[in-house]
């Protein structure tokens, strides 16, 4: 498999629930990992990030769908669980940056532990972070990396 990538729940939100014109390579990303062109990973606090809505407004067709990507069945989507040792490493990352919240934390610290070059997001606010390149799914080097890994055999 090519990359590895870090990709938080607005990532999968944009790819199931987004429309296609305005979803970077969010899609993509996910059908190259889907394929497993390339690794995705998330924490498992992405499961509970991306239902909240569908659940509020009864989406089963949409919950189906993030249980489905989220649930083990693809071999290029990584879900890490939430361990003592993402906590402890989140609580550093909040040390240094006190306006960071703790699902932002918790992210970054998955990213680091799972030694990912790339954490896509379209969170924006998200402090720098040694070993991750932070890129949001319409960066132009992200978007090239993955047509690259559509063209790969």
């Amino acid at each position: 498999m090519a990359g590895r990538f870090y990709c938080d729940a607005n990532v999968f939100i944009m790819a199931v629930e987004g429309r296609a014109d305005s979803i970077g390579a969010a899609g993509a990303l996910l059908d190259a990992a889907m394929d497993e062109r390339c690794t995705a990973v998330t924490s498992l606090l992405t499961l509970s990030e991306t239902l909240v809505v569908p659940l509020r407004f009864g989406q089963e067709e949409t919950i189906r769908s993030y249980r489905h990507l989220l649930g083990g069945g693809f071999p290029g989507i990584v879900v890490k669980g939430i361990d003592a040792e993402t906590l402890e490493a989140a609580a550093r990352l909040r040390a240094r940056h006190p306006r960071l919240k703790l699902p932002d934390a918790i992210h970054l610290a998955t990213a680091q532990l799972a030694n990912v070059g790339w954490l896509v997001t379209n969170d924006t606010r998200l402090p720098p972070v040694t070993g991750l390149r932070i890129v949001t799914p319409f960066d132009d080097q992200l978007t090239d990396l993955v047509d690259r890994l559509s063209e790969a055999p």
